[in-house]
């Protein structure tokens, strides 16, 4: 499992919006599906799941919406 926070919330650094967060949230899915880092966390990247909360719900909803090889999208509390 991979958890992140997005750019300007909770003390990060950047901008807070959708944009950067949409941005923020297809820069961790290409992440879990590059073969090294698959390969040092011993994960499958063709297997990979979304789970958003709140305004991480809407988020995961699109970014889920917007890339047909993720395989599962739970939203939570949107």
């Amino acid at each position: 499992m991979v958890y992140f926070t997005y750019r300007g919330a909770w003390g990060n650094g950047g901008t807070f919006s959708a944009e950067n967060a949409l941005a923020d949230a297809a820069a961790v899915l290409a992440t879990v599906r590059d073969p090294q880092w698959a390969a040092e966390t011993r994960s499958d990247p063709g297997r990979v799941s979304l789970l958003g909360h709140s305004f991480g719900g809407f988020i995961g909803a699109l970014t889920a919406a917007r890339d047909p090889a993720v395989r599962c999208y739970a939203h939570l509390a949107g």
